[in-house]
């Protein structure tokens, strides 16, 4: 059960079948060590050490040899794409995103990427009508909801004036 193996990740596995519902074919094989290296991954992105999460990913996706795995690829492609945006590459991160969106049209974190890419772009427009899409196909998502708060929040201190706090003397 993958259940368990997600649990004591050195649980040895040979293989890890795959469900890809709508997607010929319905089943994939995932290598175990890509998964483990994946989820290495993705606690770095936590620790916000993403040049070391690309680097993992890169040996994650190396070790990954069925192109079938759809939802390992979008949960890849999403990683790397959120760790692209907040390094200050949000426009790779944006092209990772939609392809990952564009395996799996209904996934919610890729969709969040793809949003918070776009915003650190200023495309605050696009931005929101994902996540009006997120609104509909997840309603109570937490993290939707307080990405929509920054977002509003960052958009809005955008088209205020700057002014500065104190005004510099005459000479």
């Amino acid at each position: 059960r993958f259940d368990a193996f997600r649990a004591k990740l050195e649980t040895p596995v040979t293989v890890i079948v795959q469900g890809e519902v709508g997607h010929s074919p319905e089943v994939a094989l995932v290598d175990p060590t890509a998964v483990r290296l994946l989820f290495s991954a993705q606690s770095l992105a936590g620790e916000h050490r993403y040049a070391e999460e690309l680097a993992l990913l890169d040996r994650a996706d190396a070790a990954q040899r069925d192109t079938n795995a759809v939802k390992y690829w979008v949960t890849s492609w999403t990683l790397r794409g959120y760790a692209y945006a907040v390094g200050g590459r949000a426009a790779e991160g944006e092209e990772f995103a939609e392809r990952a969106l564009a395996e799996d049209r209904s996934d919610v974190l890729a969709r969040q990427v793809l949003a918070l890419a776009q915003a650190k772009q200023g495309q605050f427009a696009e931005a929101f009508a994902h996540l009006d899409t997120l609104a509909i196909i997840a309603p109570d998502d937490t993290t939707t909801m307080a990405l929509r708060a920054q977002l509003e929040q960052r958009s809005s201190m955008r088209a205020m004036p700057v002014r500065p706090s104190v005004v510099p003397r005459a000479r």
